[in-house]
């Protein structure tokens, strides 16, 4: 689930919970302002005042919410089913799957034929190989040690140095991306696109 899914679930949850105080009654108080804070720091990103103790909800009262724009309409649920799926815990990988990793990775749309043909021809799409004797890692089969001494890459793409992180195929398209764009061509592979 990505940032923006996250966000517009919490707005769609905050605001059926306003629905549901129904209008403000002496019974309910002090519901509102707690709910009027969630709204307001979700939505505006603000960070919690370091001048509050924590578990905190608010200094001041904040009154009775007035929305500014017309309520979602919550009768439509937020579509779930097309998430980002989890391309690491499968075994092999679909052709269609492969495209969809590389895109996942930032991988240049030009460059994805030569990586699909790469990936089947080094493990035939398979995320988990470790081949060459313990030296070439995933559906791309990178080499962090002997060979092609890529494990710094990880490094330069923000990662640990982990070698196993180069089981995900997400992280080894990247991997094998940045092993692309600063060679110029396919030479780190036995296989030729």
């Amino acid at each position: 689930m990505n940032v923006a899914q996250v966000r517009l679930a919490c707005m769609a949850a905050i605001v059926g919970a306003l629905i549901a105080l129904g209008p403000e009654s002496e019974e309910q108080p002090a519901e509102r302002p707690l709910v009027a804070w969630a709204v307001f720091s979700i939505s505006s990103h603000a960070p919690p005042s370091p001048a509050l103790p924590p578990g905190h909800v608010s200094a001041m009262p904040i009154g009775p919410v007035t929305p500014l724009a017309p309520l979602p309409d919550l009768s439509v649920v937020p579509d779930f089913a097309n998430l980002e799926p989890d391309y690491a815990s499968k075994e092999r990988l679909t052709r269609d799957e492969a495209g969809d990793v590389l895109r996942l990775a930032g991988v240049p749309v030009e460059w994805w034929e030569d990586f699909l043909a790469l990936g089947w021809c080094e493990s035939e799409y398979q995320t988990g190989i470790i081949g060459d004797r313990g030296d070439s890692y995933g559906w791309l089969q990178i080499q962090p040690y002997a060979g092609g001494r890529h494990l710094w890459r990880l490094g330069v793409l923000g990662y640990p140095l982990d070698p196993d992180l180069l089981l995900d195929p997400v992280i080894n398209a990247e991997v094998g991306a940045h092993i692309r764009a600063t060679n110029g061509n396919y030479g780190a592979w036995s296989c030729q696109p």
